[in-house]
């Protein structure tokens, strides 16, 4: 959702069609595509200012991370190579982003990496360096960490880092065997950091963790076969 909170944005497929972006008012009204497209554009994040939405599209080839204005208008490339790089994230005050950089095709393995640049795609730099798959990163109110999910330990947990890639810390921990948990989204103050997780051995449910990687309890427990998934705080 956008400052001032009268907008929100969100992606749209619709066979045969790929991911589409589309803006809305709060109440669902005045719906409106922005970035028109034969590629899939996926993953929206609105600046901090909402004057801005960052999201990510392959119409090159390849996914890469791209910058519009609010309205549609000025669609720029920011990153430009031969990986595929996602999940756009918007620091506080506006200055980076950060995304996640995939290599390898997938079908057998490949591997990601959190990666974070200036807001205009330069002075790239990669933030975390190993054979996991490092994915979804969300920055904390302050600025000053980056939460992110990681299957660099026996299962996919949430971890936490600084926002130079230093002083990683894995928050949660699941049995061996289970998927684990992924897509973090820090609280407004902080202190905690909500997420999905399916170490219940079933569906995928939301969690939520102190910023510290304790007390983690479970927020919903649906018992009825649904996946609750990509809580945003």
């Amino acid at each position: 959702m956008v400052a001032g909170w009268k907008k929100i944005a969100w992606a749209r497929t619709e066979e045969p069609i790929d991911g589409q972006i589309y803006v809305m008012n709060v109440d669902g009204s005045e719906e409106r595509l922005l970035a028109s497209d034969p590629a899939d554009d996926e993953s929206p994040s609105w600046s901090p200012d909402g004057r801005k939405i960052a999201f990510h599209s392959d119409r090159d080839g390849d996914d890469e991370i791209y910058v519009m204005n609010a309205d549609g208008s000025d669609i720029r490339q920011l990153t430009r190579n031969t990986a595929n790089d996602e999940d756009p994230a918007w620091s506080p005050d506006g200055a980076s982003i950060a995304f996640t950089r995939i290599t390898g095709d997938c079908l057998d393995t490949c591997n990601a990496e959190i990666f974070v640049m200036d807001a205009s795609g330069s002075n790239e730099r990669r933030l975390t360096r190993s054979p996991a798959y490092d994915a979804a990163p969300d920055w904390s109110p302050n600025g000053k960490r980056i939460a992110f999910n990681s299957d660099r330990g026996d299962n996919t947990e949430i971890y936490v880092m600084n926002t130079d890639g230093s002083a990683i810390k894995r928050l949660t921990r699941n049995i061996e065997g289970v998927l684990g948990d992924t897509a973090p989204s820090w609280s407004p103050d902080g202190r905690r950091i909500v997420f999905q997780s399916d170490h219940a051995g079933d569906d995928l449910e939301i969690d939520v963790v102190n910023a510290d990687g304790s007390g983690t309890r479970p927020l919903t427990r649906t018992r009825n076969q649904a996946d609750e998934c990509c809580p945003d705080w």
